[in-house]
This record gives C-alpha cells, structure tokens and sequence, in this order.
C-alpha cells in the first residue's frame, strides 16, 4: 500500500507542477496582450514601460524554465540559454524570489522552441 502511496503522490505532485507551468505561461501570455509591447516599441515615450515589460516576461519564462526542467530539461536549458542567465539564478530556491534576473541583461538571439504545427499537413500524411 505504501509503494501505491508513494507512486500516486509522485504523479500528483508531476501533474501539479504541469499545471503550475501551463498557468505561469498562461498568465505570461495574459501579460504580452494587455500590455502590448509592439505598440510601446513604436513610440519612445514608452520605452522605460517596454523595458519593464520585457523585464517581467524574461523573468517569468526564467521561473518557466526551472519548473519544467524535470520533465523538459532540453528546453529548459535552451530557455535559459535564450535568456543569457547563469545556473546560479535557475534553481528551486531562486525562483521563488521575484527580480533574480539582473538588471539590463542582453538576451541572446532566439530560436523556436515549439514550432507551429500544421494540422492539415499532418493529417494529410
């Protein structure tokens, strides 16, 4: 009974964390639509708030890329590496400290994580 135990704690806990990513991307998500930062980007008044925007969402997606790393340690790695951040900012403890990215840190040049999948491409094959 106890193995049982141990087992469906350790897929409850797995699914838990699964969910607590696909709620922060979520939000994430959230925060890109309300705040817009192609509109800030176009008028420099704005450029402070697209800073803090961009901030925030780098900061999210370092918080993204711990909690997935159990189950997607690639992308994980790949995230942080976008991110140009060290380890030492990318572990269970850090994370629950909101501003661990440093200040004006330069992004490395994106690649795509999860490409777009053509539905009707596939279906055709």
């Amino acid at each position: 009974m106890a193995k049982i135990t141990i087992s469906f704690f350790c897929c409850f806990r797995f699914l838990f964390e699964y969910f607590e990513v696909i709620i922060m991307s979520k939000k994430a998500n959230k925060y890109i639509d309300l705040n817009m930062p192609w509109d800030l980007y176009k008028n420099p008044e704005n450029h402070d708030r697209l800073a803090c925007v961009l901030y925030n969402l780098c900061e999210a997606m370092r918080i993204v890329s711990v909690l997935i790393s159990p189950f997607m340690p690639e992308t994980a790695a790949k995230i942080q590496e976008q991110l140009n951040i060290s380890s030492e900012i990318c572990t269970w403890d850090k994370i629950k400290n909101w501003g661990e990215l440093p200040k004006n840190t330069t992004v490395n040049k994106s690649v795509i994580l999860f490409p777009r999948i053509d539905v009707q491409k596939e279906l055709e094959e």
